[in-house]
């Protein structure tokens, strides 16, 4: 405390620290606008609250239990949100391979047994495994005659024909 200070100025000058270091950090941030992320509003609570301790020890302990709390939650449900953005990507990347599984026993449908049915198309759409729709890409690529592509493509789509 500076000598001409009593401690409703200490306190005004503190909070303004915090709001500064808030300002401070947002700008370092890229988001100096008024729409602040969630986190940096929170932690801006929590350095104000740090700032403001109260001349009773046990209050002073109990805020800080809740603001270990709070940050603890903080960092759980951030590193919840980058699983399953993480979960979200592989989920994509995978439908991505199966697609282009897809497109390519199309080509090699297509190539082998000009022209392609329509039901044999509608057939090969509803594939979705990637393990068997890899094997049956290398399988029409391999295949000698058409007879053989006929029987292999058959054979895949059996179970999607009713």
């Amino acid at each position: 405390m500076q000598p001409h200070e009593d401690e409703a100025d200490v306190a005004r000058r503190q909070d303004s620290q915090g709001h500064e270091e808030v300002r401070e950090e947002r700008h370092a941030e890229g988001g100096g606008g008024q729409h602040a992320e969630p986190a940096a509003a929170d932690a801006a609570g929590e350095r104000q609250a740090a700032h403001a301790s109260s001349d009773d020890p046990a209050r002073d302990a109990e805020l800080e239990a809740a603001l270990d709390a709070a940050r603890t939650e903080r960092m759980e449900r951030r590193d919840r949100d980058r699983e399953a953005r993480g979960r979200g990507r592989q989920a994509s990347r995978e439908r991505e391979r199966v697609e282009a599984l897809r497109a390519a026993v199309l080509v090699f449908a297509r190539a082998r047994l000009a022209p392609l049915s329509t039901e044999d198309a509608a057939a090969i759409a509803e594939l979705g495994d990637e393990r068997e729709l890899t094997e049956l890409v290398d399988t029409l690529a391999q295949a000698e005659s058409i007879d053989d592509a006929r029987a292999v493509l058959d054979a895949a789509i059996a179970g999607t024909r009713t």
